[in-house]
């Protein structure tokens, strides 16, 4: 059986992230004197291989799909929307009512920041169902 090759012509990506904690800075061991304890635990309360373990395939996810567009020379059929959280927002277990609001804002201030991208990606597909459409009829 012939491998069929996929026409990322045809294939557009909204790829929205659930949000991601900010670990800037976070990860640099830098004295080199970790131990199992210091990369399960921190002062914090963050569990930062944990936290690389739980993150790395979202990451790695994005950066393949990424390449594949942009070697294409599609990559405006790939878009990727995350937000950075602040640790406190992104606790999973943090069900607060005061985080759970805040967590909608974020959402909506997000969505209002990418409101360009979504306009340029809802109008794109548009164009391709009318494309579709008149080639079904014809």
């Amino acid at each position: 059986m012939k491998e069929k090759k996929t026409d990322f012509q045809k294939v557009v990506i909204l790829s929205l992230g659930t949000g991601a904690r900010d670990a800037s800075g976070r990860l640099e061991v830098g004295n080199g004197k970790w131990g199992i304890v210091d990369w399960l635990w921190q002062d914090d309360k963050s569990n930062p291989l944990l936290d690389i373990l739980r993150t790395a395939p979202d990451e790695m996810t994005e950066i393949y799909m990424s390449h594949v567009f942009q070697y294409s020379g599609l990559e405006h059929n790939y878009t990727r929307i995350q937000v950075e959280l602040k640790p406190s927002e992104a606790m999973m277990d943090n069900t607060s009512k005061e985080n759970l609001e805040s967590l909608q804002k974020i959402g909506r201030d997000l969505a209002e920041q990418n409101d360009a991208k979504l306009e340029a990606i809802a109008s794109r597909l548009v164009d391709i169902r009318k494309a579709r459409l008149t080639h079904m009829s014809a």
